[in-house]
């Protein structure tokens, strides 16, 4: 059960770059998480994936996901990089998960990260939280852009005052 990103529609060639992009950070998220000793149940692993949609929707993320229908023998690139998004922003929180990704050994681990996975997106405090850190991002990212216009305007009054 693959969780995927719904996109809106945008050019081909910038979401092939994407999604090479996320595809190296999942694989190198993925080394993070042990192989199993066997195979996770198919139903925990789609609980998890399910758990980990519901907190990406806090984030205003729609992910679609699929139930695994066969035993997983190891968590696939997408899941472990969202997962560790939503781990990350449930320590910010303050909540950290009682499981790290890299003591994850089997089904049991899984489950404890998906029950507190459930918790956290049933928490209205921790949707305000992720809501806050969102608009937060959005200022700081506003502030850079008008910063790098500053910045381009005060290089065009000293050229011209260099011409003058």
């Amino acid at each position: 059960m693959p969780l995927t990103e719904k996109m809106p529609d945008e050019r081909a060639d910038v979401l092939i770059i994407a999604e090479q992009a996320d595809d190296m950070i999942g694989d190198t998220l993925a080394e993070l998480i042990p192989r199993p000793e066997k195979p996770y149940k198919a139903s925990t692993v789609t609980a998890l994936a399910e758990a980990i949609r519901k907190v990406v929707a806090l984030m205003d993320r729609e992910l679609e996901s699929r139930p695994y229908t066969a035993p997983v023998d190891e968590l696939d690139a997408d899941l472990v990089r969202y997962l560790a998004a939503v781990m990350e922003a449930a320590e910010s929180y303050g909540k950290p998960s009682p499981v790290r990704a890299e003591d994850v050994r089997g089904d049991n681990e899984l489950i404890v990260i998906t029950d507190h996975l459930m918790q956290l997106s049933r928490d209205r405090d921790f949707r305000d939280f992720l809501q806050e850190e969102e608009l937060a991002e959005d200022v700081a990212y506003d502030e850079g852009a008008a910063q790098l216009i500053d910045e381009e305007e005060d290089m065009d009054e000293m050229l011209l005052r260099r011409m003058g």
